[in-house]
């Protein structure tokens, strides 16, 4: 039988901190990367949200007084097509303290999908806080409480469900020590949706209204990239092994980090990698491309990814190694049951009661 194999066994720390001495790995280095490409990513999906649905909140105008004496007194041609004259009664005289009113008027040229939004903060440049500005509010937001959660979370899922919470209860202090390996993907998850839960509430004044769903529907394509980048540095590290094989695409860890012998595995991480590649992509171009329609009903995109990932995990987990002290006999791995709660979620995520009224 033809038998190969591919040898790995990379150095885990990239290169040092000059003068400080700080070890810098590299699944530190991917994790990172993960984020802020999809930062990015999340950048780009929130303007097209706004564009798709641009109207105008209280909150994003900078400077009412100034507004409106040049909706009053147009100063340029693209002013005059604003004109309050345009919409009030020339019967009856505008009351211009009447901010509702004027939000109104304003709403009314942004109804279709178009870059009206664009043309109407620049001819009234300073006046508004503009989609970029209110979309680096929004990524900043719940960039760090995804950060945040996904370390906490990730972490309490692996003392939770794979490791032994009594010695974490004894020696609370081992908690924060990170490095020496044990995250866990599903706490991470669950604590991402109890993050973005807590930040919908303020952020519920938004126009369009970014509800807990919204958020959800937002983040599903930034954290499938991520996820890519932290399955490359779970392989950097030669952790989360996958069992013994003789397939010709399998792996020699040579320094696995659990401890164990030396064999050809399951590149598992891999698997996983390319798999939450092809997520994004296709997430991404429903966000990009198909905005109109996955938008308009809350959950569809954050149902797909919970689908879609989630039961590519409980496959995936036939071919790993079980690292749950609570799952040593014959059945199912923790793994295996942790997720399918997340794709019963996502399936009531995407059959979700259409909101397309928090959209007008």
């Amino acid at each position: 039988m033809f038998f190969a194999y591919f040898t790995w066994n990379p150095l885990r720390e990239l290169f040092r901190i000059p003068y400080l001495g700080l070890p810098i790995f590299w699944y530190s280095l991917l994790f990172a990367a993960g984020f802020f490409l999809g930062y990015l990513v999340f950048l780009r999906i929130l303007k097209k949200f706004f564009l798709t649905f641009p109207g105008f909140s209280f909150s994003e105008i900078k400077d009412w007084p100034r507004l409106l004496r040049l909706l009053q007194t147009p100063a340029s041609k693209e002013q005059k097509k604003y004109a309050l004259k345009k919409t009030f009664c020339p019967k009856q005289k505008p009351d211009l303290n009447d901010e509702a009113a004027v939000l109104e008027h304003l709403n009314g040229y942004l109804k279709e999908q178009n870059k009206e939004r664009q043309r109407l903060e620049k001819a009234f440049g300073g006046c508004f806080y503009t989609l970029s500005e209110k979309a680096s509010f929004v990524a900043d937001k719940v960039a760090f409480y995804m950060i945040l959660a996904t370390i906490i979370g990730a972490r309490l899922g692996h003392i939770l469900f794979y490791d032994r919470a009594l010695f974490y209860f004894r020696h609370p202090l081992e908690i924060f020590k990170i490095w020496q390996g044990g995250l866990a993907s599903h706490g991470a998850a669950g604590a991402i949706l109890i993050a973005l839960l807590l930040l919908s509430f303020k952020l519920k004044n938004f126009k369009p209204r970014l509800g807990f769903i919204q958020l959800l529907d937002l983040v599903a394509a930034p954290t499938a990239l991520a996820a890519v980048f932290i399955r490359l540095g779970n392989f950097f590290n030669q952790e989360i092994l996958g069992t013994i094989t003789e397939k010709p695409w399998g792996v020699l860890f040579l320094n696995p980090f659990d401890g164990s012998a030396p064999a050809v595995r399951h590149p598992v991480q891999i698997y996983e990698a390319l798999f939450y590649l092809l997520v994004f992509l296709f997430l991404i171009y429903l966000a990009l491309h198909c905005s109109r329609y996955v938008f308009a009903k809350p959950g569809r995109l954050i149902g797909l990814l919970l689908v879609l990932v989630f039961s590519f995990r409980f496959w995936i987990e036939f071919f790993k190694v079980n690292e749950s002290v609570f799952t040593n006999g014959g059945g199912l791995l923790m793994g295996q049951y942790l997720s399918l709660p997340f794709i019963l979620l996502g399936l009531v995520c995407f059959f979700y009661p259409s909101q397309e009224k928090n959209f007008t």
